[in-house]
C-alpha cells in the first residue's frame, strides 16, 4: 500500500470540475476565432477554382471561335447557363456576347473572362 493511503489521506485521481470546465471554455474561445477564418478560406478557395474554370472555358471558346469564327452552340438565345460539377461544387457556365462567366452556384462567386 502507498503511504497516503496508510494514513487515511485520498489519493487524487482525474480532474476536478473547475479544471474540466476551464479546458471547455479554452476550446470553444479558439474555435470560435477559427470557424470564421475556416469560411474565408472556403470561399477564397471557391474563387480560385472559379477562376481557373473560368480561365479554362475562355481559352476553349476562344480557340473555337478563333478556328470557326462563331461561338459555341450553348450562346443560343434562351438556352439555360451549362451546369459542371467540379471539386465537389456545381457551377454554371455561360458564354455572353464577348465573355465566358463561370459562377459558383453555392457560395455566389463569379468570374468573368473574355474570349474576344
Amino acid at each position: 500500500m502507498s503511504q497516503n493511503k496508510e494514513r487515511g489521506e485520498a489519493v487524487r485521481r482525474g480532474f476536478t470540475l473547475i479544471e474540466v470546465i476551464i479546458a471547455a471554455a479554452i476550446v470553444l474561445i479558439l474555435s470560435a476565432a477559427a470557424i470564421p477564418m475556416y469560411g474565408g478560406f472556403i470561399k477564397d478557395a471557391r474563387q480560385n477554382a472559379a477562376d481557373g474554370l473560368a480561365e479554362t472555358a475562355g481559352a476553349a471558346v476562344n480557340s473555337y471561335w478563333r478556328k470557326t469564327g462563331a461561338v459555341p452552340e450553348i450562346t443560343a438565345p434562351n438556352t439555360p447557363p451549362l451546369d459542371i460539377y467540379y471539386d465537389n461544387a456545381k457551377y454554371k457556365i455561360s458564354i455572353k456576347d464577348d465573355s465566358v462567366v463561370v459562377e459558383d452556384v453555392k457560395y455566389k462567386v463569379r468570374k468573368a473572362v473574355y474570349y474576344k
